[in-house]
């Protein structure tokens, strides 16, 4: 067992220590210490051909320690890895060419290794010592500056938002997801280049819109709830504290603005995007955004003009929902949403309205045989953040120019105000199947006359016209429907 020698199991390498170090333990005194290093260089002088046996000199050392006072030695035990380290090195022990030969291959293994563990250790960092992240990003920052330097494009590492990206690049990634109607200089550029304004208070107000406007103000005696039971709204306090668009949306159309019935004149649509051929353009390169509205009030054609079948233009529907004709449109916020951008969508969306009726208008106005008036087409637009509402009226002034006013602010919240916005709201449906509707429908009437007229006046112009008989005609026999030859003179 003492011959055997174990392969060390750690793979970090072990410092060497001089032979003097290994067999100098801490108990040991002084003396012996000389005495064992001594014992170690005779020992190691002599060759194992000449070395005594130890076997003979036995029972003289006994002799001799009889005779001798016992010497004192440390009473603190030697340390087992001395004794290991002296079984290991120590030349007492009987060696043959074959254990010397294992031992300098191990030596001179080792020692190669050390140089290798070293070299190894400089190139790469120690696993037992992993690199900081700081320090990381720092090389990966350098690593990706050099290539920069070089004219190659380093990628860098996504950020949570634009602000953490000085370059801007994240920015421009999340203005292009931005939509139109949220850009800041949307009104200056995009609507007023397409002849859409958004007017102040102290500009003028056409007189047609004013009037209309008092009639829409008018008292109603329409069931309602009162301004107690509004009072009491659990939900409608929920939402003046913030909520979700959804959540907006989804009380109002509760409450609000119905859904009318399956054969009511006025049909209701949401989410729907309006046809782009309506939208108001100048062909600018700043163009009006499409509309999407949440909600929007309008006609149907079998139920508005059954009559009016075969007058309708092709193409004049609003959606793919077959609205014509729409009035009234309506936006809603959340607690994140903006009333600068719901007026922006109002701004496009009633513009468009206004422009499918002033179609009609143009229609009316080529007729010269039958006698039309212009139909109004004013369109409302409300605006909705939380509790708070903006109405608003939109008109066609001038042949080209769309504008839009304000008509009134409302908490709706507030039991007062709420029950005026519900009475303004329904005086505007009344309007759209009332007295709206009238006017839309006697205009196609008219287009319906005037296209008859033209048909029958056409018919007049073409028996008017008697065609001229042909030269071949007049030697036609009638039996034979082939022209007579001619008689020859004989």
């Amino acid at each position: 067992m003492n011959n055997r020698i174990s392969k060390p199991q750690s793979r970090r390498s072990r410092p060497r220590l001089p032979q003097e170090q290994l067999l100098h333990p801490v108990g040991l005194p002084q003396d012996a210490r000389e005495r064992s290093t001594k014992r170690q260089l005779d020992d190691i002088d002599q060759s194992p051909t000449k070395k005594p046996s130890t076997n003979a000199q036995l029972p003289e050392a006994e002799g001799e320690g009889a005779d001798e006072a016992p010497v004192l030695q440390h009473p603190r035990p030697k340390p087992p890895s001395v004794s290991f380290l002296q079984k290991c090195i120590d030349p007492i022990q009987p060696a043959n060419s074959k254990h010397r030969f294992i031992l300098e291959w191990l030596e001179s293994a080792g020692s190669n290794r050390d140089r290798r563990c070293r070299l190894e250790s400089r190139l790469q960092p120690v696993a037992d010592y992993p690199i900081p992240p700081r320090l990381t990003r720092s090389a990966l920052t350098m690593r990706q500056t050099r290539k920069a330097a070089k004219g190659s494009t380093a990628s860098m590492p996504p950020s949570s938002s634009g602000a953490d990206s000085p370059n801007g690049s994240n920015a421009t990634e999340s203005s292009s997801k931005r939509s139109l109607v949220e850009e800041p200089t949307y009104r200056d550029y995009n609507l007023v280049r397409n002849n859409i304004y958004y007017d102040h208070s102290y500009d003028p107000t056409p007189t047609p819109i004013t009037e209309l406007l008092d009639r829409m103000r008018q008292g109603r005696d329409s069931p309602g709830p009162s301004a107690d039971e509004i009072r009491r709204d659990a939900r409608l306090e929920d939402l003046s504290r913030g909520a979700s668009e959804a959540r907006v949306e989804n009380y109002f159309l509760v409450h609000v603005f119905p859904d009318p019935e399956p054969f009511d004149h006025v049909t209701r649509t949401g989410k729907r995007k309006m046809a782009q051929g309506h939208v108001p353009s100048t062909d600018s390169e700043h163009r009006v955004s499409i509309p999407i509205p949440d909600v929007l009030y309008g006609y149907t054609m079998q139920n508005a003009f059954p009559q009016q079948l075969r007058t309708l233009k092709k193409g004049i529907e609003a959606n793919n929902d077959g609205l014509l004709y729409p009035f009234l449109l309506v936006e809603f916020k959340g607690e994140s949403g903006s009333l600068w951008v719901a007026t922006n969508q109002c701004l496009g969306g009633s513009a468009t309205c206004v422009n499918i009726t002033e179609e009609l208008n143009v229609e009316l106005r080529q007729c010269t045989s039958v006698p039309t008036q212009p139909i109004d087409s004013a369109a409302f637009s409300i605006a909705i953040r939380n509790t708070e509402a903006r109405l608003y009226v939109s008109w066609k002034q001038d042949e080209r120019e769309y504008h839009m006013a304000d008509v009134g602010s409302y908490l709706l919240h507030d039991p007062e105000q709420s029950v005026k916005f519900r009475k303004i709201v329904h005086n505007i449906l009344d309007w759209g199947r009332g007295k709206r509707l009238e006017g839309i429908r006697k205009s196609l009437d008219c287009l319906k006359e005037e296209k008859e007229s033209q048909e029958k006046s056409s018919a007049e112009a073409k028996s008017t016209l008697k065609p001229m008989p042909s030269a071949a005609a007049k030697y036609r026999t009638p039996e034979s429907g082939t022209p007579s030859p001619k008689r020859q003179r004989h």
